[in-house]
């Protein structure tokens, strides 16, 4: 993972350079750019041990130990061992960090990151965020910077983010994209959507193309002509003869990441699964027969290629048996973090220039007929749930009056037996009662009056 850091940030933190012949030049330059300007140098060691202190007003000074770099102390002139002198550098891109966020539980408390300047904040991938346990409410972020190259290697290597790609709990990932590329990738493969061809390649170049390994392999256009069509379809032909070019389907671009990313010599992946949008997520008539195939509810990847589905939080996000798991698990770390890097550039792009989106309260508001309709249901609710409960608490027939409810109810009050247990019996089966009709209102409005 890549993380931007604060310049203030870079000018604290320091890491003690060794002076070498190969390196001596970058080094005196940064110290003669001093503490104040970025990258520059805040401390020199000298080869007895003593540190001294670079100061931001004094060019004089700063040029004097530049100069002395290279150059032995008098005690070990007569010896053949190098300098030993250490210049204590900024923090600059391309370093590793070890970053944490303060007061967790987590095992993945600590992962390092490969830093990139930025501007007054800190900022990691979104897909990161979960084995921070990040939840973007103030969270306190710290950063290590290490000392030595033992300890830089084992940053680089053994906890670096990919490294960490699972929980040592269960083993269920923990990177994956979340909010807005979820939503993103979900529209994209909706399957009614067509691109040109400098559409198509845009972004499969913003995605892959900037880090490009190899020559990336284009997919054919899945419509070559335009056809006159009928019915509830003439749109989608005025659209064809409007354009009277080749169109690539989305999903033809998620197949050109997945066949690029996957390695060589490799076997390409194949996998059946179910999106996380269900069935009741899309509006349907009573009697519909095979709404399942053509709602794009299940997932066919076959060879490489996406056949159906939608690449949702069930296929993007840090879940198992996701397609960002399934490289990780075939082809290893680094081509699932590269996978998951190709797709939050896709889905960016994607929401910039073609499907950008907001919501606010008028997209929550109900159509008249679901006013209407939920007000139906909570009229029945306040006559009906109350009934409910006391039938089943007292096991009377479904045929019982409501003279006959309150009598028996009267019956028991005044009874000896009537304890803690039947109030607490009532309470839960009058809650169950309104819970019933609470999620008739919430599954038809979702549906058919939002």
């Amino acid at each position: 993972m890549k993380l931007e850091y604060r310049e203030v940030f870079a000018k604290k933190l320091t890491y003690p350079e060794l002076v070498t012949p190969y390196n001596v030049h970058e080094l005196r330059q940064l110290i003669l750019n001093g503490p104040d300007v970025h990258p520059g140098a805040n401390f020199v060691e000298l080869d007895d041990g003593t540190i001294r202190r670079l100061l931001p007003n004094n060019l004089s000074q700063r040029t004097a130990v530049s100069k002395l770099l290279l150059t032995r102390e008098k005690q070990h002139s007569n010896t053949a061992l190098m300098s030993t002198k250490r210049v204590y550098r900024h923090l600059r891109t391309g370093d590793y960090v070890l970053f944490n966020r303060q007061l967790t539980i987590t095992s993945t408390k600590y992962t390092s990151s490969y830093v990139l300047p930025a501007e007054k904040i800190l900022r990691l991938h979104y897909a990161q965020c979960k084995s921070y346990n990040a939840v973007f409410d103030g969270d306190e972020m710290n950063i290590h910077l290490p000392q030595n190259e033992l300890t830089r290697v084992e940053a680089a290597e053994l906890m670096i983010t990919y490294q960490h790609f699972l929980v040592s709990k269960d083993g269920t990932p923990l990177t994956g994209l979340i909010q807005d590329h979820v939503v993103a990738g979900t529209a994209l493969t909706m399957g009614d959507r067509f691109f040109e061809k400098s559409d198509y390649q845009q972004l499969v170049y913003n995605a892959i193309g900037s880090n490009s390994r190899r020559k990336i392999r284009l997919l054919p256009p899945c419509i070559w002509k335009p056809k006159q069509l009928w019915g509830e379809k003439q749109v989608f032909s005025l659209i064809c003869l409007s354009l009277n070019k080749n169109l690539f389907a989305s999903a033809k671009i998620i197949s050109t990441i997945l066949l690029y990313i996957q390695p060589a010599k490799e076997v390409s992946l194949n996998l059946n699964s179910k999106s996380k949008l269900s069935m009741k997520s899309w509006p349907s008539e009573p009697n519909a027969t095979n709404i399942d195939l053509m709602a794009d509810t299940y997932v066919i990847i076959r060879h490489g290629h996406l056949l159906s589905g939608l690449i949702d939080k069930a296929y993007c996000g840090s879940t198992l048996a996701s397609v960002v798991h399934c490289y990780y698990e075939l082809y290893g770390k680094r081509c699932a973090a590269y996978l998951v890097t190709a797709f939050s550039k896709l889905f960016t792009l994607f929401l910039q220039y073609y499907r950008g989106f907001t919501l606010g309260i008028e997209d929550f508001l109900l159509f008249p007929p679901g006013v209407s309709h939920r007000r139906r249901l909570i009229n029945e609710c306040r006559v009906q749930a109350g009934e409910k409960a006391l039938r089943k608490t007292f096991s009377l027939p479904d045929n019982s009056n409501e003279e006959e409810l309150i009598d028996e109810f009267a019956k028991a009050f005044c009874t000896k037996s009537f304890d803690e247990r039947i109030s607490k019996e009532m309470d839960m089966n009058y809650k169950t009662s309104i819970d019933e009709y609470q999620n008739q209102i919430i599954k038809k409005m979702y549906v058919k009056f939002i």
